[in-house]
């Protein structure tokens, strides 16, 4: 009699040898064998390697004798209703990628599906195209910032960031409300992950607590505290909408000006506070969210 768990097992670690030999392929820089495992076994259903080939694709990495086949495998799941490769393919509409050509069209319709699935990620990209077009009216931009902050209760932390931005932007419909926008820049801040884009909470702390706009009280240790984690936060040099890190080393260098040794060294402690007690910050960890929350 065949014993089924041993059958089970047998295929368990079939599956998780051929991913690790895409691993291997990978880390040797070998990304076209990385991409045949990773395909293979993503066609079986192992999830690590779509997120894999999620990963070669946002990085660019897969060849273009292979892209061809990467927006088929992507066509087959998007069609077969996996919101994560809706967002993808809508990507590769956007932009243009193998013989897929550029059509806007498809990218919202795409997104849209995943969106109407509940897909945060999904709702947050719609919501962005939609304000950062020029002549969104004023109506077009509430209604928009209303599907933002759906996307934000679901823990998107991109979208907590500009909801953040939103409330507290002086030209809002319904006027600024910045105890709302600092709580959820506090909210993204938090989650001590993920990439943070055009809008980092981290220097829009700092800038909020550094001005103290409407009933939020001028807090100079609070701001350099912000400033401060924030080249720790993302030590690349990627430009921010709003400053990169060394933007915000200037700024907290400038409000250490107004503050006296006292309150510098409580910044500084509270800085480093925050730091050990969120350990540390992966930004590569997005793609996974994709998958773990929705």
């Amino acid at each position: 009699m065949v014993n089924v768990t041993v059958v089970c097992l047998l295929l368990l670690s079939i599956v998780a040898c051929q991913n690790n030999n895409g691993i291997d392929a990978y880390s040797e820089g070998d990304l076209d064998r990385a991409f045949d495992y990773f395909i293979s076994e993503a066609e079986s259903g192992y999830i690590q390697s779509k997120i894999k080939l999620i990963e070669m694709y946002e990085n660019d990495e897969i060849a273009e004798n292979n892209k061809n086949k990467a927006v088929e495998w992507f066509l087959g799941e998007a069609g077969a209703g996996d919101p994560t490769a809706q967002v993808v393919l809508a990507s590769m509409y956007g932009k243009g990628y193998g013989v897929i050509q550029k059509d806007k069209d498809n990218e919202y319709e795409w997104l849209t599906k995943a969106a109407n699935k509940g897909y945060s990620f999904a709702q947050f990209k719609l919501a962005m195209a939609s304000i950062m077009t020029e002549d969104a009216s004023s109506l077009a931009r509430f209604d928009q910032e209303k599907i933002i902050k759906k996307s934000a209760e679901q823990g998107h932390y991109s979208a907590q960031s500009v909801l953040g931005v939103l409330y507290t932007n002086e030209d809002r419909l319904l006027g600024p409300d910045y105890k709302e926008g600092k709580r959820w820049l506090i909210k993204a801040a938090e989650q001590g992950k993920g990439e943070w884009g055009l809008f980092p909470p981290f220097v829009l702390l700092g800038d909020l607590y550094a001005k103290g706009p409407g009933d939020i009280p001028k807090n100079y240790v609070m701001s350099y505290m912000w400033y401060s984690i924030a080249p720790m936060a993302d030590s690349s040099s990627e430009v921010w909408l709003f400053g990169t890190g060394n933007e915000a080393r200037k700024k907290r260098d400038a409000i250490e000006l107004k503050m006296t040794p006292d309150q510098v060294a409580e910044a500084q402690k509270l800085a480093s506070s925050w730091m050990s007690s969120h350990g540390s910050l992966d930004k590569s960890l997005h793609l996974r969210k994709w998958y773990s929350s929705n």
